[in-house]
């Protein structure tokens, strides 16, 4: 019989890593008052293709002994992590699940943070300095761009995501691993740290290093 390989790290793997900072979060900035959020990850897609995450402003996770119409307190909101932003370094996925329970956490007390054309309004800018959160503003998305502080990083570097839970990610569409004549319109951009494949313009700034995107593949 084939032995299972203890060395294989799915899903399951990196989602109770999340989890367990998820907790960790929960009892340190929040005394553990967060209900337990539901954690996924999934593609990007062309509405979440400038994204690294997102947070549902309500419990969109229903147990099935709740009926259908209803809510109840059993229900769960959404953090989603987008796959393919998994390569990134585990500390700026670190600090991308800290600005999701930010929204979180705003959701629960009926703050409206956040537009429905992503701007980031001060209520989210307060609650994420608080959390040792550094904010800067963009344009188009206000308070959105968000980094550790020194304070962060360090608190982080008790409760460090273990490395070996992210080794898997999803390749972008325009990956040159992908089979040959499959069509994209995704492009190559690039901030002062890393690159990102996107298939329209891009606005953004690097909450890493706090350079804008710029087009890498111009022809």
């Amino acid at each position: 019989m084939t032995q299972p390989d203890n060395n294989s790290n799915g899903m399951h793997t990196t989602t109770a890593e999340l989890y367990r900072l998820y907790n960790a979060y929960n009892h340190k900035f929040w005394n553990r008052t967060l209900p337990t959020a539901q954690i996924t990850v999934q593609k990007a897609d062309s509405r979440s293709i400038r994204a690294t995450a997102w947070c549902s402003t309500a419990k969109i996770w229903q147990p099935y002994a709740v009926p259908m119409g209803t809510t109840g307190d059993q229900g769960r909101y959404e953090i989603n992590l987008i796959a393919e932003q998994l390569s990134r370094h585990v500390h700026l996925v670190a600090v991308t699940l800290l600005h999701e329970m930010v929204h979180l956490a705003n959701s629960v007390h009926g703050i409206r943070d956040c537009s429905s054309h992503q701007y980031h309004n001060k209520h989210f800018k307060d609650e994420a300095e608080r959390v040792w959160l550094h904010v800067d503003q963009v344009p188009k998305y206000g308070f959105a761009a968000t980094k550790a502080t020194p304070q962060l990083l360090e608190w982080l570097g008790q409760e460090p995501l273990n490395p070996d839970a992210f080794t898997y990610y999803r390749l972008g569409l325009s990956d040159p691993t992908l089979p040959r004549g499959s069509k994209t319109k995704m492009k190559k951009w690039r901030c002062g740290c890393t690159n990102v494949r996107c298939a329209v313009d891009l606005q953004a700034i690097c909450t890493n290093c706090n350079k804008p995107f710029t087009r890498q593949d111009t022809k």
